[in-house]
């Protein structure tokens, strides 16, 4: 019963910080704390080395980005001034909490690329003047999908061995 009502709260706190990040490319502070905790409650089989890991690629990725981007522009680029919001890190240091290091790699990649593909789905036909992409909020409209059919199959996403036995 209580894991029913933390997985319902992660539900529901996604929802608001889509809903945030859609309107107003912006999301209250105080809910990616409330949303870590709940995802280490969430997480049955959390395991410290682990997050550790999810960190160290979050690390390694944006080394590689803010490297790339700065060789490009013939200076130093902080990435989070210019590319990527304080939202968006956080979200992504919530989601090194809650998922395996496989796991946090399929969904890590996977969102990256539907939002890239939605996003420029988006830009050809709307055709916008400015557009940021509200990375946080559909990454948390992703998981909010990712949890909801887990729940409806019963699959563990937080743990590797649903991907070893329905994938591999």
């Amino acid at each position: 019963m209580m894991q029913l009502f933390i997985q319902l709260s992660i539900l529901l706190i996604l929802m608001v910080m889509a809903l945030q990040d859609f309107r107003c490319r912006a999301i209250s502070w105080y809910a990616f704390p409330l949303l870590a905790v709940l995802m280490l409650l969430g997480n049955k089989d959390f395991n410290i080395t682990e997050a550790f890991i999810n960190i160290g690629l979050l690390l390694i990725n944006f080394g590689l980005a803010t490297l790339f981007i700065s060789l490009k522009n013939h200076r130093f680029t902080n990435l989070l001034k210019s590319h990527i919001g304080w939202g968006d890190l956080l979200m992504l240091l919530c989601l090194s909490l809650y998922f395996s290091p496989v796991n946090f790699f399929v969904f890590y990649l996977s969102s990256l690329v539907f939002i890239a593909i939605a996003t420029g789905t988006y830009m050809l036909l709307a055709k916008p003047k400015n557009y940021t992409i509200p990375l946080a909020g559909m990454q948390g409209m992703l998981l909010f999908a990712c949890i909801l059919s887990a729940s409806l199959f019963d699959v563990k996403i937080n743990n590797v061995q649903w991907f070893e036995n329905y994938l591999l």
